[in-house]
């Protein structure tokens, strides 16, 4: 889900690796909280996370947690690497340019950053710009030119506020003591408690533990519903976590006090295999139930396996320039280990994507304008034999079922089954009209027709409108459902042009 509405800017929670297992191998856990509203769809992400490796304090939240919202920071990592978090928690890392020692950009060249004296100016491709001054978050230019800046006390954020009206939808507020105790998101109160943590340590080759660190353990929602999270040890002294949400569901962790490595997350048992890369990520449960994530960072591929969608390889370009990290072609790994591309896709020098074809063989070539915009998408259809045998097979049956039909209600079912066919399997649009004219009952006619428009990736957005609008001309009934077609396709269209 993406928090910004409809702006540009992805603020969507950043993906784990595998399960809660993060990217090295520890168990990292994102909790969204709210959103803190400045109007006109410009809603920012209220979420923590909590690393399991992590050994820094969120000056709010304490030991191994973070609000990025209120923390994101900029800094260099090693002479020639900067590293860059995002107000929604994502991190991403800019090499220094070698003729210009105050620039900087990402591998793809489509997020660059510069150094203005105490500041960092991050400008991304969406069109936002992130500035950072000593470090800290310290403003946020949107698409549309709106400007939040972000006011400290003593080194840590206590607001956010629109400078175009001067409103402030995220506050800390401050107990008697002086310390924070919590956030007011949209003028409600979220509050916090801290509560111990065990830090666990190595003396003479000897786990003990060491200390205990201040930690998180109550979110209260402006509602009264609570988040509580519970730290602890084994016997063996590893750490452990038990979070409860708000609704009362319970769940542990565990997690290894040396190497930060997660063990166990519920049911899931882990196996963290350090390769001196990014590490061998596995995990099992008592069901037999198997999972893992492997990458090879240097060639680009990716080795997954997961219960959903079993055994995929995904390969992407690693060459510095517009195509880097772009995926050029996945494939599924069959039970008798045969592979099966599921997904190929070609760019070209500006590492515009012309041309992808699906799991069927169903293919879209993409033509671009001088803006960089799509300006027309075209679908070719497959070659496969066997796929369109097994097509028109389907489709031989799909016509049975019309002519065995023995009442109106049956025969009117068996032609929406069939015109959805044509629509979302065999993708031929043609034969979905041709179908119109067999067809008498409105509510069927109305689906195919709305299904036709929505699933035609062929149509601009301003023809889809056009089609919204001669389906609300036919059906009256429809009418109020279709304006919201249209203006949700409208808002869409302004953002992201006309595919």
């Amino acid at each position: 889900m993406a928090f910004a509405g409809l702006a540009k800017a992805d603020l969507s929670t950043p993906l784990t690796s595998l399960g809660n297992a993060n990217a090295h191998g520890e168990l990292q856990l994102w909790i969204n909280l709210d959103e803190a509203d400045y109007g006109d769809g410009l809603l920012l992400p209220v979420r923590i996370s909590f690393i399991s490796g992590q050994q820094s304090d969120s000056p709010y939240l304490g030991r191994s947690f973070w609000l990025p919202l209120a923390e994101a920071k900029a800094y260099p990592i090693t002479e020639k690497t900067m590293r860059v978090q995002l107000i929604c928690g994502k991190t991403i890392y800019l090499r220094k340019d070698l003729k210009d020692p105050n620039s900087y950009y990402t591998m793809d060249k489509k997020t660059t950053g510069a150094v203005d004296g105490n500041k960092f100016i991050l400008k991304q491709s969406d069109g936002w710009e992130t500035r950072y001054k000593e470090g800290k978050i310290w403003q946020v230019q949107t698409d549309k030119g709106r400007v939040l800046t972000w006011y400290y006390r003593n080194n840590i954020t206590t607001e956010i506020k629109d400078e175009r009206n001067g409103r402030s939808s995220f506050q800390v507020e401050y107990g008697i003591n002086g310390k924070p105790k919590g956030f007011l998101v949209n003028g409600k109160s979220h509050n916090f408690d801290l509560g111990k943590k065990p830090r666990v340590e190595y003396i003479d080759n000897k786990k003990v533990v060491g200390a205990m660190d201040e930690a998180l353990s109550v979110w209260a929602y402006p509602d009264g519903k609570k988040d509580t999270y519970e730290f602890a040890v084994t016997q063996e002294l590893q750490p452990t976590l038990k979070r409860t949400d708000k609704d009362g569901s319970s769940k542990a962790y565990q997690w290894d006090a040396k190497t930060g490595f997660i063990v166990s997350d519920g049911d899931w048992k882990y196996k963290v295999e350090n390769n001196g890369q990014l590490p061998k990520l596995r995990r099992y449960n008592d069901k037999g139930q198997e999972e893992y994530r492997i990458v090879d960072n240097r060639n680009g591929v990716v080795d997954q396996k997961s219960i959903e969608e079993g055994t995929r390889i995904t390969e992407t370009f690693k060459t510095p320039g517009p195509l880097y990290g772009k995926v050029r072609k996945v494939e599924n790994i069959l039970p008798n280990g045969t592979r099966k591309t599921v997904y190929q896709a070609a760019y070209d020098e500006k590492g515009r994507k012309i041309r992808e074809t699906d799991k069927d063989g169903f293919t879209k070539v993409f033509k671009y304008g001088k803006d960089n915009q799509i300006i027309s998408l075209k679908r070719i259809a497959p070659t496969d034999k066997d796929f369109l045998k097994s097509l028109k097979l389907k489709e031989q049956e799909l016509m049975k079922a019309i002519a065995a039909a023995d009442t109106l209600g049956k025969k009117n079912e068996a032609l929406l089954n069939l015109g959805f066919f044509y629509v979302h399997e065999m993708k031929d649009l043609n034969l979905a009209l041709k179908l119109l004219s067999k067809v008498e009952e409105p509510n069927v006619r109305y689906n195919i027709k709305l299904h036709k428009i929505n699933y035609d990736p062929e149509l601009s957005r301003s023809q889809k409108i056009q089609g919204y609008q001669q389906l609300a001309k036919e059906f009256p009934k429809k009418e109020k459902f279709l304006s919201s077609m249209i203006k949700s396709t409208q808002e869409v269209k302004e953002v992201y042009g006309e595919y």
